[in-house]
């Protein structure tokens, strides 16, 4: 709604909010003045919006990853997986959660986060009678060489939040 200033003095969201922005100019973005000052009243609707937006992304990535473990879990438990990753790397633990996944057509590569301390590197072939590559990293090396976008740094801070939150044993 814009009065006979032209200022917009109502700002209708595309989901059918409506809200008052108290003098804003129609044309600019919203939550900003003509003067350059901001709209309190709409930035600080749009911003909690926006964070209400990323809790929302936040959640949803922190059950992905515990449903990752819980899958993960089950299936390596069953194969055998576990036991060969105690054996060659003297890790046993609950707390692992898949960082990323990578299925191609003759292997399967995975990036773990273990008890929140370090990631380990698998390549599990598909062909028959090959061994699995296993290779330990260390957070700061794995966040150094393979965490280079936003994606991946959002998946590691998930991943050490839940493995912060998990009890230990």
């Amino acid at each position: 709604m814009v009065d006979a200033d032209g200022q917009l003095t109502r700002w209708t969201r595309p989901n059918g909010v409506s809200m008052d922005c108290g003098g804003e100019p129609s044309g600019l973005r919203p939550g900003r003045r003509r003067d350059g000052q901001s709209a309190r009243k709409c930035s600080s609707f749009l911003g909690a919006e926006m964070k209400a937006k990323a809790d929302v992304a936040k959640e949803a990535l922190l059950i992905e990853l515990e449903r990752s473990r819980v899958q993960l879990m089950a299936e390596w438990s069953s194969n055998g997986m576990l036991d060969l990753i105690d054996e060659r790397l003297n890790v046993r633990s609950e707390d692992m959660y898949v960082l990323h996944w990578i299925p191609e057509q003759g292997e399967d590569i995975y990036d773990i986060l273990v008890d929140g301390k370090s990631v380990l590197h698998v390549e599990i072939s598909r062909s028959p009678g090959v061994d699995p590559l296993l290779c330990a990293i260390s957070l700061e090396q794995y966040r150094a060489t393979f965490c280079r976008n936003k994606t991946c740094r959002r998946r590691l801070a998930g991943a050490m939040e839940l493995s912060a939150r998990r009890p230990r044993r």
